[in-house]
């Protein structure tokens, strides 16, 4: 028993001896080596100015290892709007604040890059980039105040350059040269009258106002200025006493007349042939209508339908547009040859493209450019006024400016009115950061207008008048 023991003990030895260890000169292998993946040393996040087509971002990695590594990108929701050349970042197109691309319309673009050391090591960045804006020469600076909820503005035609403010009591007040001194100018209100103001226009010498006077109607009564070449004013009635509350406008028109248009707000009486509401007229102050060189004429000729809530107008390429507000749809800028007949622009059974009622009849005049009501970048909740502006502010010259009581100033290229296409919201631009003035706040643009020196003016709700450029 004790041999059988023995041999087989020695047995064991051989066997554990031919186990690494035993014996003479080898020494144990190193544990392998576990690759760590590169990692971003930029920032990580990244800002641009508008209009800048500028590379503004370089990518930077370390590697803990040494590898060499590549940078590459990836992904993003916004992608698309950079080109990645050489580890550096930029836009492939200069991006406008005003009219952003990316998927929030936002102005912050999104964009992955990704860093690999070719050993299966890999690392994202998320890159927001943050677009900044550029107020493009607007720079607005208060020029008064004081002058009442929702007063009514314009520019006069001719004679020295300035303005035409109506308050609601009735006020009038002339501005000259871009000066916060107003001059009195009396009151549209006769004795014993009451009533809204709706609009105010500057024809042939004399002021003229659109009133809803409470019993009478909506009517246009000149306003006798201190250039006004007779010293009387007169009156005609456009539309018959309601409480429907509707809206007015008047503006000079492509062909250089003045047109006025009234409201309805219900529906029932913009395609009705025997009432004044949801109209458009053609309105003339005509100095040489009577015998005498001591009297002057004020009458009006209607001559379309259809419209909703005027909110502004104004003249592009000898025609004219006006603006009309919806309800709770779509906002919409008509353009329309003064000379055309029959003019009707769809209300009440289309809101801009929208159709609120089943087959409505085919539209006459369609909407150049439309927006919906919202809060988006590109969305409003009503519009205020509006002009073609031409003058020194480059960045709005020869475009179509509109504003919105949600505070929002949008613009878009002229152009967009004559070229037969409905353009989407999403082609306009919105300036709202733009028109930030230095001092106050707009918070209600009412108008917008231009003076005959190029001069831009906004007047916001609460009365406050403010000057660009």
């Amino acid at each position: 028993m004790a041999r059988v023991t023995s041999r087989r003990l020695v047995a064991s030895l051989l066997v554990l001896c031919v186990m690494p260890g035993c014996g003479g000169g080898g020494g144990s292998e190193a544990p392998a080596q576990i690759n760590k993946a590169p990692s971003f040393t930029s920032q990580s996040t990244a800002s641009v100015a508008e209009n800048s087509s500028v590379p503004f971002y370089t990518a930077a990695v370390t590697d803990a290892d040494g590898d060499s590594v590549t940078i590459s990108m990836t992904g993003g929701s916004d992608s698309a709007a950079f080109s990645f050349v050489g580890g550096v970042l930029g836009f492939v197109k200069a991006p406008n604040y005003d009219q952003p691309t990316d998927a929030n319309l936002d102005n912050i673009y999104e964009v992955t890059l990704t860093a690999t050391d070719g050993k299966g090591g890999s690392t994202s960045l998320t890159l927001p980039v943050r677009v900044t804006n550029d107020q493009e020469g607007v720079n607005l600076t208060r020029v008064t105040s004081g002058l009442g909820t929702d007063a009514v503005m314009a520019a006069r035609t001719r004679g020295a350059d300035g303005l035409i403010v109506v308050s609601q009591d009735g006020t009038v007040r002339e501005f000259f040269g871009g000066s916060g001194s107003g001059n009195l100018m009396g009151n549209v209100f006769k004795s014993g009258e009451s009533g809204r103001v709706l609009a105010v226009a500057h024809f042939n010498g004399y002021g003229v106002a659109m009133l809803d006077i409470t019993g009478t109607g909506v009517i246009v009564r000149t306003i006798v200025l201190q250039d006004s070449p007779l010293q009387y004013a007169i009156t005609d009635v456009l539309a018959a006493p309601s409480t429907q509350a509707a809206r007015g406008t008047l503006f000079i028109g492509g062909d250089g007349f003045m047109f006025g248009a009234v409201g309805d707000p219900s529906g029932g009486l913009a395609q009705d042939t025997s009432s004044g509401y949801g109209k458009l007229y053609r309105i003339q102050v005509d100095p040489y209508c009577g015998a005498s060189t001591l009297s002057y004429c004020l009458y009006s000729e209607r001559f379309g339908d259809g419209i909703h809530s005027p909110a502004g107008g104004g003249g592009y390429a000898s025609r004219s547009f006006v603006l009309d507000s919806g309800t709770d749809q779509q906002e919409e800028v008509d353009y329309f040859f003064q000379d055309s007949r029959p003019l009707d622009f769809g209300w009440p059974y289309r809101e801009g493209t929208f159709a609120r009622v089943a087959n409505p009849p085919a539209p006459v005049i369609g909407p150049s450019i439309t927006y919906t009501y919202g809060d988006g970048f590109f969305q409003g909740q009503g519009m205020t006024g509006g002009l073609h502006y031409t003058g020194a502010i480059a960045s709005l010259d020869d475009k179509i400016l509109v504003t919105d009581r949600s505070g929002k100033i949008f613009a878009f290229r002229a152009g967009f009115l004559s070229d037969g296409i409905l353009h989407a919201p999403t082609e306009m631009e919105n300036r709202t950061a733009d028109f930030v003035p230095a001092d106050g706040a707009i918070e209600r643009p009412a108008a917008i207008v231009r003076d005959t020196a190029g001069r831009l003016f906004v007047l916001d709700g609460d009365g406050e008048l403010y000057l660009a450029g």
